[in-house]
């Protein structure tokens, strides 16, 4: 696990993609590799990580989730934690085959009245300042989330090192520490209020007098590299079925909220089919049911793609009149409205002018 390890490195090459992972928008030219690659949307350091994890024999779902497990430690668990959530597309080379892990959230048992539960059902949608304003703590909005499941799952499956050696890198992070990034800093002091409210986070993402860090503090997270070493050792039965899980369901149902043990040790994440479809001479694969992400981007693949021969562009990338941009716009907000169409016509029938043949619409209930 030499090479996985960032304090195993050389000074230039670990300055070298610290300045990568400093970056808001590094600007890197494209990198090829001959016999593997890893590539992240954010955090580079990560991807060096899993870079080293195929060096060291690891199969490419052990590099994925050694790079994910270091994501978390460098974002301080702000754009998912390791009770967030997970989904996988896995391509054989040698068999072909594709397969999909969806490892999401799940609702607890005991929540009768969703409708009444506290806040906004999409504050994303209403953009960042809308989705990121206080509100009223609640335990009733949190779910259970299936990502230390799935990974495990994943690996007994397609995993080659041992499942302990994918935790090592983001271990070693969490205890040591690192510099504040800007990105982290930012996310830190945009949530300052609910990092303050309790105690347990208040020790760790803020300063001893409750000022938030500032880009360039050293930033450690011993109790998460605790935790880390416990599901390295124990699997995620720990975070499902052990200690963790009793702490867990305790600081829910403190805050008002209905989270069981029953809800955590029942989770199963789920194999299916992927949603594959053509996108010119390309075969894509994405998450399968019951995640509709797929569903989702294929049509707005192909509505993009009809959009873009009226304004006559040959590539996605290129820039576009006004007029396009809008189009392409208009068929984003089509896309969301496929969600709420679904519930009275069913998959299959809305999907087809978008897809453009029944054959590649995978079935699926109508709700």
């Amino acid at each position: 696990m030499s090479d996985a390890l960032p304090s195993n490195w050389g000074v230039s090459e670990r300055d070298h993609y610290w300045s990568i992972q400093n970056s808001v928008l590094p600007g890197h030219a494209p990198a090829y590799g001959r016999e593997g690659a890893v590539t992240t949307a954010l955090n580079g350091l990560a991807a060096r990580v899993g870079l080293g994890i195929l060096r060291e024999g690891g199969s490419a779902l052990d590099a994925a989730l050694a790079t994910a497990f270091v994501q978390i430690v460098l974002g301080g668990g702000a754009v998912t934690s390791f009770f967030g959530i997970l989904g996988i597309v896995h391509f054989d080379a040698t068999s072909g085959e594709v397969t999909s892990l969806n490892a999401g959230w799940n609702t607890c048992r005991e929540e009768k009245d969703p409708l009444s539960i506290p806040g906004d059902t999409n504050p994303g949608g209403d953009g960042l300042a809308e989705m990121i304003r206080p509100s009223e703590p609640s335990g009733r909005t949190a779910l259970v989330g299936g990502l230390l499941r799935g990974a495990e799952a994943a690996h007994k499956r397609f995993g080659r090192l041992p499942w302990v050696d994918l935790f090592a890198p983001a271990i070693e992070l969490a205890e040591t520490g690192f510099s504040i990034p800007p990105q982290l800093a930012r996310y830190m002091a945009t949530r300052q209020v609910d990092l303050a409210r309790l105690q347990q986070t208040r020790a760790v993402f803020l300063r001893a007098d409750g000022s938030p860090f500032s880009v360039g503090d050293w930033f450690r997270q011993p109790a998460l590299a605790q935790t880390l070493r416990r599901i390295a050792n124990d699997g995620a039965d720990y975070i499902f079925k052990g200690e963790w899980a009793s702490r867990c369901v305790a600081a829910v149902r403190a805050d008002g909220g209905n989270m069981t043990l029953t809800d955590l040790s029942a989770y199963r994440p789920i194999w299916s089919a992927p949603t594959i479809f053509q996108q010119d001479s390309f075969e894509l694969a994405m998450l399968g049911p019951p995640s509709e992400g797929g569903l989702a981007a294929a049509e707005c693949l192909n509505l993009a793609g009809r959009a873009l021969k009226v304004c006559g562009a040959s590539h996605y990338a290129v820039a576009q009149p006004a007029a396009c941009g809008t189009s392409l716009r208009l068929n984003w907000l089509r896309c969301f409205q496929v969600s709420i169409c679904r519930r009275k016509q069913g998959w299959r029938k809305i999907m087809l002018s978008a897809f453009g043949s029944a054959s590649t619409v995978p079935m699926a209930p109508s709700i």
